[in-house]
C-alpha cells in the first residue's frame, strides 16, 4: 500500500478563453483572449500559443497585459492536502503522520492571468 501527501490542484495549469470580438471597420475585426496560467509567461511563451493556433489568426497579434516578470498576480489558490493510498483520494484533511493529529496546511499557489488581440481582416 503506498501512501502519499499531494497538494492537488483543481486549476488547470494553463487555460485559454476567448472573451469576444469587436468589428473594427474598414472590415477588419478583433478577437480578444484571456490566459490564466499557474506559472509566469514571458511574450516568447505567449507567441508560441499564437504560433500554434489556440489565440486566433490574423494578420497582427498583440499582448495587451504584462508579461515582463513584474506582472502581479491575477488571485491566489488555497489548495489542501490530501493523503492517497494507491492513488485514490482518502475524505478529510491530510494528517502529518509525524505530528499525530496535527493536519497538515494547505498550501497557497498564486495564478496569472494575460490578455491579447488578434486582428483580421475580410480577406482571411
Amino acid at each position: 500500500m503506498a501512501t502519499k501527501y499531494v497538494y492537488r490542484n483543481d486549476r488547470p495549469s494553463l487555460a485559454v478563453r476567448c472573451t469576444g470580438g469587436a468589428s473594427l471597420g474598414n472590415c477588419h475585426d478583433a478577437m480578444y483572449y484571456e490566459i490564466v496560467s499557474r506559472v509566469r509567461l514571458d511574450a516568447k511563451r505567449i507567441r508560441a500559443l499564437w504560433d500554434a493556433g489556440f489565440l486566433g489568426y490574423g494578420q497582427s497579434f498583440m499582448i495587451t497585459s504584462t508579461c515582463d516578470g513584474t506582472e502581479e498576480p491575477a488571485g491566489e489558490d488555497i489548495v489542501p492536502c490530501v493523503e492517497e493510498i494507491d492513488g485514490v483520494p482518502q475524505p478529510g484533511p491530510a494528517m502529518n503522520p509525524y505530528m499525530p493529529g496535527v493536519p497538515y496546511e494547505p498550501m497557497s499557489q498564486l495564478y496569472f492571468r494575460y490578455t491579447t488581440e488578434a486582428r483580421v481582416d475580410s480577406g482571411d
